[in-house]
């Protein structure tokens, strides 16, 4: 079940308003604290390559689970979910690793469809140093987690350009949400007044409550006005991290006994 376009109208005006209150800002010193997000290159089916962002969900010893969008992780035409090798994150030790295994939607992938437009990436590390990546914590979502996090949600994201991507960060975004029902799944799709630009696709909207950093989702794609054609964009969309999508996740914590 998709939303209405007035509803996603109303949504859009409504958040828009609150988006003119903050605006994403390059980070100073503390940019070395921020680990949970890199950025995420891919070679397609073409030759060409591109570029997203990955979010650290979960870290053992020798593996790390990252989130990113479903579209980030097939070719560039949309046709077939690329192999793991035709995938990099970049690492602490500024080095590109390729991942070990990929996981999406067990449902047919279709183009825009922000329901099952969530990934999740395995990479093991080249030495089992994963204590010293420290993961967004990453539980599920519902309807009161969106309810507490209105205003305390934030999104920090490599604005691509090439390797040398710069980490930005938007605070205190105001959040809505909706219950959905696709194929059987239900879960929830977020709205949030972060500002948006092309290439931030796999950031993870946080939200910062009680001294602690929660993954909400994955982002998706931003919501322009109706015929807007601008590049940025005032409200974004992201899948929430329940349903299908989180027990994807908890069965590759199980799988590689992460936590």
């Amino acid at each position: 079940m998709t939303t209405a376009a007035s509803d996603l109208s109303q949504r859009y005006h409504e958040l828009a308003e609150t988006s003119r209150d903050s605006a994403p800002a390059a980070y100073g010193d503390e940019a070395a604290t921020v680990t949970w997000v890199t950025p995420l290159r891919k070679r397609n089916g073409n030759g060409s390559i591109g570029r997203a962002n990955a979010s650290l969900l979960a870290a053992g010893d020798c593996h790390l689970i990252y989130t990113t969008t479903a579209h980030t992780l097939m070719d560039s035409g949309y046709r077939y979910r690329l192999p793991p090798q035709a995938l990099e994150i970049r690492l602490k030790d500024n080095r590109w690793h390729p991942a070990l295994q990929l996981v999406t939607s067990a449902k047919q992938q279709r183009r825009d469809d922000e329901s099952i437009d969530w990934g999740l990436i395995v990479l093991r590390l080249p030495e089992c140093n994963g204590a010293a990546y420290a993961p967004l914590v990453s539980e599920k979502v519902d309807g009161r987690t969106m309810a507490l996090c209105n205003g305390h949600v934030e999104m920090s994201c490599f604005h691509i350009d090439g390797d040398d991507a710069v980490l930005m960060r938007e605070q205190h975004c105001a959040l809505q949400s909706e219950h959905r029902l696709t194929e059987g799944d239900p879960h929830r799709i977020g709205y949030m007044s972060c500002d948006q630009r092309e290439g931030v696709s796999g950031c993870a909207p946080v939200c910062r409550l009680d001294g602690r950093a929660r993954a909400l989702g994955v982002f998706n794609y931003g919501l322009r006005a109706s015929g807007s054609t601008e590049t940025d964009q005032q409200v974004g969309i992201f899948r929430a991290l329940d349903g299908e999508y989180y027990r994807a996740l908890e069965a590759l914590k199980e799988s590689y006994n992460l936590r």
